[in-house]
């Protein structure tokens, strides 16, 4: 017996056992034989199998084929055999894809065109009817080619030649040989566009996309003859075919989807140029109602489409950057269609415009967005919809105002949303500006500076001492360093200085002698502007003290502003420099005493800096010492005022020491 028949004997014995002990595992309870129960105090030893035989490695000869009892038992092998027949899938190379796609659609496009020109020398009905039989024939001879599924890339592209040369034969039969009327050739074309998606369904996708680029196409043919009649039924003959074939295509995902979404678009704005045009031209006729109704419906479906991509998308790509991007453009489209369709009534078309963008992100909105994006489209809409409430009289204006901060106020009390929190904050300020500007007795600036300070004043109250809210401290703060800024400008630009000459002087006051000027006569607006200015640069000064003692950056700042705010005011009511520079040091000579108060050495060390250069500019720049009396006075001044910063540092300087001594024990222990 050789050694490859004991292999092939061993395994056989194997395999009988196995059958075996499953077969004795499977039997019933009372089939089995009676097993006396086992003797206490006693364990039957461990049956051990046999090991199973070493397969030794494949060889070069042809080894003797198993025995016929063999192959009954190992049934499994047949499957394994045919599994491993079955050859892998062949991915084509670029010479592959180039030879059997692109050669075939340059096939189909040289034969086309060997056919235009041949048949130019034939009568139009033959013409006409030749291009329709040439058609009808390639499509069916590349539809039953496919059908075979032999030589696929051929026949897909003689079945997209005969589709392309059926529509061509549609356009021609009306804007060449003129034998047929516009609804005749939109019939067609409606057929036209089944057979395809039927063909798209029997065979690949590519087909749709052909469809959906020859309704595009053909939509510009609408421009030939533009009616009310007809601008409506080319809208329902659009609506037709795209719900067709959205209702049809049943695949998820963006990248499906694609074709089908810029399509749509491209679509949606040649239709929005068709209707304003056609509404313009029948602005005084009886169909001009009955246009802007279908102009509303097409809004309508603009934003309907929103829904259905969402629908078609998966779940990842919802929350991405694609539908963020189609939610945009449908964002623009519906806005130019508001302010198109409605040109002639500026109310409707601002209030209308502000709706949809609002529509657009209740659309777009939902807790599977991502925070980024979503936040974003909140933004875009909300400028939006403001902007266009910008032109309105006092009464539309205000309605969408509370309107648009109602819907900013329920979407963060019901979705949690804090930037809408913050963004109904900002346009609550920039909204009580525009409804105080359109008010003839309130339209001030300076009343508007005032309003938007009181309304910071009280939310800053609000939040420190009754309700904490970290977002909207740090943008209240935010809001009073720009009302600062802007109190700022308002004092130099705005309220006091009306020349040039003016400006220079309260920019170079700070710098330079100015000279003896007259005295500016300072108007009760000015006045008033002064005042909340005053009263927003100290309004977080208190609080900056308490929360950060001992900061050095803070002292300084604070420091800082109060110079800035201290040069405006004195250069506002005192056009000499000598009195703006007193000013200065006295403001200086308060700031030093508030250091000391509230432990702020930073603001202590700005504010001795600063006076000694202010000091100085008073006794060398701004003073003109023409008799030694005002010499001798001038420096009695800045004496006295020299002692009462040495007995500062002398007496309260030392008090603040000894206070501070039991602190730092404390925090020792």
């Amino acid at each position: 017996m050789s050694p490859e028949e004991e292999k092939v004997q061993r395994l056989e014995q194997r395999i009988a056992q196995l059958e075996q002990a499953l077969q004795e595992k499977n039997a019933p309870a009372s089939s089995q034989p009676s097993v006396p129960p086992p003797m206490p105090h006693q364990e039957a030893p461990p049956t051990i199998l046999p090991p199973a035989p070493e397969i030794p490695p494949m060889q070069t000869t042809q080894p003797t084929p198993p025995p016929p009892s063999f192959q009954q038992n190992a049934s499994w092998t047949s499957h394994a055999q045919t599994m491993q027949s079955v050859p892998p899938p062949q991915q084509m190379d670029t010479e592959q894809k180039f030879g059997k796609i692109v050669m075939g659609i340059l096939a189909s496009i040289f034969i086309f065109a060997a056919i235009l020109i041949g048949y130019a020398f034939l009568p139009s009905i033959l013409q006409m009817v030749g291009l329709f039989v040439i058609g009808a024939g390639v499509s069916a001879a590349g539809l039953y080619g496919i059908s075979k599924k032999k030589y696929p890339y051929f026949f897909l592209s003689v079945a997209g030649c005969g589709a392309g040369i059926l529509y061509l034969s549609i356009l021609l039969s009306y804007w060449y040989f003129s034998v047929v009327g516009k609804w005749a050739m939109y019939g067609m074309l409606l057929l036209w566009a089944v057979f395809v998606l039927w063909m798209s369904r029997k065979s690949v996708p590519l087909f749709r996309l052909i469809g959906q680029c020859g309704i595009v196409l053909s939509l510009l043919f609408a421009f030939r003859q533009l009616n009310a009649l007809e601008t409506g039924l080319i809208f329902f003959f659009f609506v037709l075919v795209s719900a067709l074939y959205q209702f049809a295509d049943r695949r998820i995902g963006i990248a499906c989807q694609l074709s089908t979404l810029l399509c749509n678009a491209v679509s949606l704005l040649i239709l929005t140029v068709l209707f304003t045009v056609t509404l313009r031209r029948v602005l005084h006729t009886p169909m001009f109602g009955l246009l802007l109704a279908e102009g509303i419906l097409l809004m309508l479906y603009t934003l309907a489409q929103l829904i259905w991509y969402r629908m078609r998308m998966r779940p990842a790509e919802q929350s991405g950057v694609g539908y963020f991007f189609t939610a945009l453009s449908g964002l623009l489209l519906v806005q130019l269609q508001a302010q198109w369709f409605f040109f002639f009534w500026d109310t409707g078309k601002y209030l209308l415009s502000a709706l949809t963008a609002v529509a657009v992100w209740m659309l777009y909105d939902r807790k599977q967005e991502e925070p980024v994006l979503r936040n974003l489209m909140a933004c875009i809409c909300s400028i939006f919809a403001f902007l266009w409430l910008l032109p309105l009289s006092i009464l539309p204006a205000l309605l969408g105002w509370v309107l648009l901060e109602a819907v900013l106020f329920v979407m963060w009390h019901i979705r949690k949303q804090n930037s809408c929190l913050y963004l109904g904050y900002v346009l609550f300020l920039f909204g009580m500006r525009l409804i105080l500007s359109k008010i003839s007795v309130l339209d001030d600036i300076t009343l508007q500076y005032g309003a938007w300070v009181a309304i910071d004043i009280a939310v800053t109250l609000y939040l420190r001492h009754c309700r904490s809210h970290r977002g909207m401290e740090i943008l209240s703060l935010c809001v009073t360093g720009w009302l600062m800024v802007e109190g700022w400008c308002l004092l130099l630009l705005e309220g006091l200085f009306r020349s040039v000459a003016a400006f220079w002087h309260a920019i170079g006051s700070l710098f330079r002698q100015t000279g003896n000027d007259a005295v500016t006569v300072i108007p009760w607006d000015t006045i008033l502007l002064a005042a909340f200015v005053v009263l927003i640069f100290l309004l977080n000064v208190p609080y900056l003290l308490r929360k950060y003692p001992n900061r050095n950056g803070v002292g300084v700042y604070l420091g800082i502003r109060m110079t800035l705010l201290g040069a405006v005011i004195s250069g506002a009511f005192f056009q000499r420099a000598a009195w703006s520079s007193g000013i200065l040091t006295l403001l200086l000579f308060g700031m030093l005493l508030v250091g000391f108060r509230f432990h702020q050495k930073g603001l202590r060390i700005y504010s001795l800096i600063a006076m000694m250069v202010f000091l100085c500019k008073l006794l060398l720049l701004d003073l003109s010492y023409q008799t030694p009396l005002l010499w001798a006075g001038a420096f009695l001044i800045c004496g006295l005022l020299c002692f009462g910063i040495s007995f500062a540092y002398n007496r309260i300087g030392q008090k603040h020491i000894e206070s501070a001594e039991p602190m730092e024990q404390k925090g020792e222990k």
